[in-house]
């Protein structure tokens, strides 16, 4: 009985003085199922512990695991879960099909409840971030209007220093990386993270932003220590643009190549990774580069 039920395989549940669908009904513990209560770490061993009754059965793995919730699937001729009633994670809206799909592909990642708690606080943080930015954005268009306005064309210009350039590239880059967070709302939303067309836009929009935030970054701390250190580059507002425009050119084209030659649905390259999407871990050049 243990060895078999170590392995995750099938355990009959006899339930007396229940329809015939309880009588059929199987239970699935997958190797990961665990759950951390006041008497520590119960594995899935203690949660296969026979029982006389569903009712019965509930109130033992209520006790031992209080996040392991026992749902029994829909029943559907066509799912390879028929007739078995699948353990699920406190807080997972899955159904009993796209758990099981979970289980055997990265196609999909059903979101538990803590998990949905943590990428709402990641969806409120962008949401802050974006408009933070936005607000930014909103003041140097009223500048840009005031100095247009007052300044003579001859010696006006929109960037003026390095810094200026280099503020508006991250500026721009935080925009792009706040809107991948918040499109986390709909992973929360449904209780899933999914391959799909939504899935392939927020892949895209994190690769934009993630990358071009950290190539920023870089950028800024090499032009402070040539500043600091040597003395130079302070002035060079055409260099700077140069080089901004080739680490967005570089992230564009990366982002491109990336989702073009990988068109295939089978090798997942944006796919649940696991709480968004993003790169597939099939795919570690493709992380690194870009």
């Amino acid at each position: 009985m243990s060895d078999r039920l170590t392995k995750g395989t099938t355990m009959s549940a006899r339930f007396p003085q229940t329809d015939n669908r309880d009588r059929k009904a199987r239970a699935i513990w997958p190797d990961h199922c665990h759950s951390t209560t006041a008497i520590g770490r119960v594995p899935h061993k203690l949660l296969t512990l026979p029982a006389k009754g569903v009712f019965m059965q509930c109130k033992v793995l209520s006790f031992l695991a209080p996040k392991l919730c026992y749902q029994r699937p829909r029943q559907n001729s066509l799912s390879p879960t028929r007739g078995m009633a699948v353990p699920i994670l406190d807080g997972i809206i899955c159904t009993s099909e796209q758990y099981a799909r979970q289980r055997e592909s990265g196609e999909i990642h059903c979101l538990t409840r803590g998990q949905s708690i943590g990428l709402t606080i990641v969806a409120q943080t962008g949401l802050l971030s974006l408009l933070a930015v936005l607000y930014v954005f909103w003041i140097i268009l009223l500048n840009i209007i005031q100095h247009i306005r007052y300044a003579p064309r001859n010696k006006w210009r929109f960037f003026q220093q390095p810094v200026d350039v280099l503020m508006f590239s991250l500026f721009c880059a935080d925009i792009i990386q706040a809107i991948g967070a918040v499109m986390d709302i709909k992973w929360i939303n449904d209780g899933k993270v999914e391959i799909g067309g939504f899935c392939t836009a927020q892949g895209v929009v994190q690769q934009l932003g993630e990358t071009s935030v950290a190539i920023t970054t870089l950028v800024i701390a090499i032009y402070t220590f040539i500043g600091i250190w040597w003395r130079k580059g302070t002035g060079a507002v055409f260099v700077t643009k140069i080089v901004i425009l080739g680490v967005w050119s570089f992230i564009v084209i990366m982002v491109v190549v990336g989702n073009v030659t990988h068109t295939n649905k089978r090798e997942l390259y944006q796919s649940p990774t696991p709480y968004w999407c993003w790169i597939g871990d099939n795919f570690l050049k493709f992380r690194i580069l870009g």
